[in-house]
């Protein structure tokens, strides 16, 4: 799941894109083209027939604007919705997956307190009794475990000691 940070930026991204093609497109200059015959500086409006039809088309493009513009906060709204969904989410139902080193020399409470500080147990303490209940302390291997929260105490000693 994305965190609310990302859901923030997609939505303010939409947002900026919506009001920057919004404005550049309500503040168009008038259609200028050079003077027949007149020197290079030199500008005139061009003909009303062609006036007419780029207002018509200027029109035209500023209500697919609008309609752009109602997409993208109907789509801003549905992100915020979402972003205040993910804060309503309490820490205890969010998963942290993390990989657990077990190198030479290190204890039983190391590991404990290495997989407290990684989210993936509630308490070190616990989780060291746990070890010492079932008999295998020193019974850890070395190597690299990839470890979720949801996991449980026996799944993880399971784990690190086979």
């Amino acid at each position: 799941m994305a965190s609310k940070h990302t859901f923030r930026g997609i939505a303010a991204g939409l947002f900026l894109s919506g009001s920057l093609l919004a404005a550049i497109y309500y503040v168009q200059p008038e259609t200028l083209l050079p003077t027949p015959g007149g020197s290079e500086g030199e500008l005139i409006v061009s003909e009303s027939e062609d006036i007419e039809d780029d207002n018509n088309s200027s029109d035209e493009l500023i209500e697919e604007i609008k309609k752009e513009n109602e997409t993208l906060h109907l789509q801003l709204e549905e992100l915020n919705a979402l972003v205040n969904e993910d804060d309503s989410v309490d820490e205890a139902d969010s998963m942290y997956i993390s990989v657990l080193s077990i190198e030479r020399g290190m204890t039983s409470k190391d590991i404990s307190h290495k997989l407290e500080t990684l989210n993936i147990v509630k308490s070190a303490e616990e989780f060291e009794a746990a070890l010492s209940d079932r008999g295998v302390s020193q019974q850890l291997q070395i190597g690299d475990y990839t470890l979720d929260s949801t996991m449980t105490l026996d799944d993880i000693i399971d784990l690190i000691t086979s």
